[in-house]
């Protein structure tokens, strides 16, 4: 029989989460990735996980569990595109509840003309 080499398969369901509901994001905290998928119907409250690659491989993939404020930021960014969120920290919304508040950046792809132009 011969020997077989085995590699773990990461991300899917095992894949870390961040901003997850038990966590204690501290304001300024951030994520950067390439968004790879979404998710959608995900657990109890079906809600939706953005999957970003944080590094070059897309091995070391990782969750964020959508919310109001992220749902509707994430609506404008295409899959493939590089993505920085960042914790604002909890403020008030105009009914009186707190939410958890984002800044989402996406990356400005240079197009290959202008990396050729520049040698790089």
């Amino acid at each position: 029989m011969t020997q077989t080499n085995w590699e773990e398969i990461k991300g899917g369901d095992l894949m870390d989460m961040w901003n997850g509901k038990d966590s204690n994001l501290q304001v300024g905290a951030s994520v950067e990735g390439r968004l790879e998928d979404v998710k959608t119907e995900q657990g109890p409250n079906k809600s939706n996980v953005y999957v970003l690659s944080t590094d070059t491989k897309g091995e070391d993939l990782i969750g964020i569990w959508g919310s109001t404020v992220l749902d509707g930021k994430f609506q404008k960014i295409a899959v493939g595109k590089m993505v920085k969120v960042v914790f604002n920290g909890r403020k008030k919304g105009k009914r009186g509840t707190e939410y958890k508040d984002f800044s989402i950046f996406v990356g400005i792809d240079t197009p290959e003309k202008e990396v050729d132009a520049l040698n790089l």
